[in-house]
């Protein structure tokens, strides 16, 4: 699990830190969830960076990426 600090840092502008923990994730052959993720624009960054799964307080527990991109977006149509 990515720990919503280095979330919060992702949404900040610096990838540095999920990069390396997804990294080191699957070398070790293991999915990846991100805690604290409340924004399509983090969602997005996760995605590409690889981030297999997420906990959000928008969506209210545990949901796929795509998953809780789709939540998202259909929660901040506007």
């Amino acid at each position: 699990v990515v720990h919503r600090r280095f979330v919060r840092e992702l949404a900040e502008g610096d990838p540095a830190g999920v990069r390396r923990l997804v990294e080191v994730a699957h070398g070790a052959g293991l999915r990846v969830t991100a805690d604290g993720v409340d924004s399509p624009e983090v969602l997005d960054r996760l995605r590409d960076l690889g981030c297999d799964s997420a906990l959000g307080a928008m969506a209210g527990g545990h949901m796929d990426v795509d998953e809780l991109d789709a939540y998202l977006h259909q929660r901040t149509r506007v």
